[in-house]
């Protein structure tokens, strides 16, 4: 529903709730202190739409948590009647309408119920001969393997005998995507024209990039600084039948890309 909407829905019963516990008391606290409380509330406000928009594509409110955190401290601080006057005591403060306080619980919970379901389930058998060949891939290397993904494997002992490699993990690589950090991303493509490593187990690559939905940034970056690249100087030979996770070797001669650094 965006950003807008889905907080307007959020924040709403909150906020009417502080309406109507402040209206006609506005005089027990300061004017400054009001201003406070205001400037707290719009600056984490922007700066969750900025992050919103800037990396997080629109499609959760999960930016704008401090926002959320805040206005629900506020709120019931005066609700517990826990807001000092000028004076020292404790003024008192409206209450609000009852439908109110039932909007407020029943926000959350209509976000909630359409993602409880059922205990998702995995086909064991299938899993198992996906860990066996990537277990074969990997004895069968000569050189280092570089997991981009899948490193829990690793941690709950499911590949045997594989030495991490702790650089180019997958967060790490969007992040230096995004950020376009040429010194690690230039590391990066020496290693991959290289062939530092005997095989790469990553996501499925491609050299398209997204020309709508959400997270367009996000995405053609990767294609552009970490997609093409991995293309251009390995291959893939194997997907998983239960994900859509590749195996790549080197190519036997890397492909003529262009520098990701140029438009």
């Amino acid at each position: 529903m965006g950003i807008l909407l889905g907080i307007a829905i959020v924040s709403a019963p909150l906020i009417f709730a502080f309406i109507q516990m402040i209206r006609g008391r506005l005089s027990h606290l300061h004017l400054l202190r009001w201003l406070a409380l205001a400037s707290l509330l719009f600056v984490l406000f922007a700066g969750g739409m900025i992050v919103s928009v800037k990396i997080g594509g629109g499609a959760d409110l999960h930016n704008m948590d401090a926002f959320l955190v805040m206005l629900a401290l506020i709120v019931t601080t005066f609700i517990g009647g826990r807001v000092a006057g000028e004076r020292g005591a404790n003024p008192v403060w409206g209450l609000s309408h009852w439908s109110v306080t039932v909007a407020a619980f029943l926000v959350p919970l209509g976000f909630a119920l359409p993602q409880i379901g059922f205990f998702q389930s995995y086909d064991s058998i299938l899993v198992e001969a996906d860990i066996r060949m990537l277990q074969t891939s990997a004895k069968e290397a000569q050189g280092e393997i570089l997991l981009v993904t899948e490193r829990q494997l690793l941690i709950f002992d499911e590949l045997k005998n594989i030495s991490l490699v702790p650089e180019y993990e997958q967060m790490e690589l969007m992040e230096m995507a995004m950020s376009g950090n040429r010194d690690y991303l230039e590391k990066f493509y020496s290693d991959l024209q290289g062939h530092r490593f005997a095989i790469i187990i990553a996501e499925e690559q491609k050299f398209t990039l997204q020309k709508q939905g959400a997270f367009i940034e996000e995405n053609n970056a990767w294609v552009r600084f970490i997609g093409t690249p991995i293309l251009c100087a390995y291959k893939p030979v194997e997907t998983l039948s239960s994900t859509n996770i590749q195996i790549f070797i080197p190519r036997e001669n890397n492909a003529d890309c262009k520098d990701p650094f140029l438009k």
